[in-house]
């Protein structure tokens, strides 16, 4: 439960379930189910409700960005449109566009599109996505609505869409769910991008047919991405190391106020470090909570 997003759709999940059941199949839910969920939702109001929750967000890093339940209620009707707009916005992902891509090129190739060149046009499309995900980072809520509609279409021609469409919604419901604080740090979203890897393996699988191909093609990239990920990790691990070496032997040495080379940070992967890294003011956070850590002085990255 340490991210707050998946309770609130868990919640929202279980509750919709129980509700169906209940009322449109008949079934008498089970006491292990009710006493579960209430449980549950005592659980996460108890994490909702934290004291340490209301300090954090009364940092000077959060102000501006995040909003109260109250504060969000005050807003006006224009104003909470435009909450939702930049929380969809803020929501957006690479994986997010590798979804919509995916999305384009299966209508592209499958169903009744009137081209001459479907492969031209769906590469055509996939560039224009990215281009336009590259020069605006305001168009992931355009994507959202443009997908929701693609979907709903995509169910008329074939019910096996309709899981694709049912993982799209609790996708936005997730993005919603983020509207106090549409800023997420990258390591905080695993559960939302789960959803569109699913997603994507789902359509994946319809284009290609072939079960085996599928397979090999699947493997095929989840190793290389493995692989990737498991280079960056250990790039990161050595750099830390060496870093905290070099700190512990310039304490060793006198000296309390140390300067590190920037590229410790730097790393080929994307947001793989996301989150506070030591800045060039000594003074300000995370520069302090890093000299706190290991007891110095200061610390502060080299100005070039």
């Amino acid at each position: 439960m340490a991210s707050e997003q998946i309770g609130i759709i868990t919640i929202i999940s279980l509750l919709c379930i129980g509700l169906y059941l209940k009322f449109y199949r008949r079934i008498n839910l089970p006491i292990w189910y009710i006493l579960g969920f209430s449980f549950f939702i005592l659980g996460f109001l108890c994490l909702y409700f934290s004291p340490r929750h209301a300090v954090r967000a009364s940092l000077d890093v959060f102000k501006g960005t995040y909003l109260s339940i109250l504060q969000l209620f005050e807003l006006s009707f224009i104003d909470k449109i435009m909450r939702i707009i930049k929380t969809l916005d803020k929501f957006g992902s690479s994986t997010f566009a590798v979804f919509s891509v995916f999305l384009i090129i299966l209508v592209v190739l499958k169903y009744q599109y009137k081209s001459t060149n479907k492969i031209r046009d769906s590469i055509l499309c996939t560039l224009g996505l990215i281009i336009l995900l590259v020069l605006d980072n305001n168009v992931a809520s355009i994507l959202f609505i443009a997908n929701f509609i693609l979907l709903h279409r995509l169910i008329k021609k074939d019910r096996f869409y309709l899981s694709i469409f049912f993982i799209f919604i609790v996708f936005t419901l997730t993005a919603l769910s983020t509207i106090q604080f549409p800023a997420l740090p990258t390591r905080a979203r695993f559960g939302d991008s789960l959803m569109l890897i699913a997603s994507i393996l789902l359509i994946l699988n319809h284009i290609v047919h072939d079960c085996k191909k599928f397979i090999l093609i699947s493997s095929i990239i989840f190793i290389c991405y493995g692989g990737f990920v498991a280079s960056v990790y250990i790039k990161f691990r050595l750099d830390w190391n060496a870093m905290a070496a070099y700190i512990q032997q310039e304490k060793q040495n006198g000296n309390l106020d140390i300067v590190i080379d920037v590229k410790i940070f730097k790393s080929y992967y994307h947001k793989f470090s996301d989150w506070g890294n030591i800045g060039h003011d000594k003074d300000s956070w995370p520069n302090t909570t890093y000299a706190k850590f290991f007891k110095i002085n200061s610390i502060r990255v080299r100005e070039n």
